[in-house]
């Protein structure tokens, strides 16, 4: 949890907004637990981002935890 929890950071120190929304907490959590990954690049196309930054945070918020990075 604590490499999703960063990926969620990472997501959101970039965009200003969480990786997921919804009208409730239980529908953002229902998203964390079922919602795709989402793609910084497709949501800032223009913003000036390293090219590897989708797939560090595609990682980091995988949602099989063998998935994930296993440490940083």
């Amino acid at each position: 949890s604590d490499i999703y929890s960063v990926g969620c950071l990472i997501f959101e120190t970039l965009t200003g907004h969480a990786p997921y929304q919804a009208g409730n907490y239980m529908k953002v959590a229902m998203l964390h637990m079922n919602g795709d990954i989402p793609s910084i690049r497709a949501a800032y196309p223009c913003a000036e981002l390293p090219g590897q930054i989708d797939m560090i945070i595609s990682k980091s918020l995988a949602k099989k935890p063998d998935a994930r990075y296993q440490s940083f």
